[in-house]
């Protein structure tokens, strides 16, 4: 149950640094709610595929069909730290840079 708070939460931290770091809001709250579970998802895949092969995630399949990963300590600090740099990259993205350039002949 922790997992999911663990990773929805850094998902808002990524939304909302990249909703603040770009001066953006969201057209309207479904828009919004999509943004923020891609996010939630983008920060999950990379925390799992960035641990995974140092075993500190541990994946587990039930009968039922069930697939459960136990994160450890360290993974929720490391997902925190992903959750930061993806909401920067983020808002520097769908940042609207406005570059102009000059020529001078001599």
């Amino acid at each position: 149950m922790f997992n999911y708070l663990i990773i929805f939460g850094c998902g808002a931290i990524t939304y909302l640094l990249a909703e603040k770091c770009s001066n953006k809001t969201s057209p309207n709250w479904y828009s919004a709610l999509i943004t923020f579970l891609m996010c939630a998802m983008l920060n999950m895949v990379t925390t799992y595929l960035i641990l995974s092969p140092f075993g500190r995630i541990t994946r587990v399949d039930t009968v039922d069909g069930i697939t459960e990963i136990s994160y450890g300590s360290s993974a929720i600090f490391l997902a925190i730290i992903i959750a930061l740099l993806w909401g920067i990259a983020f808002g520097f993205i769908k940042k609207n840079v406005d570059i102009k350039a000059q020529i001078n002949k001599k």
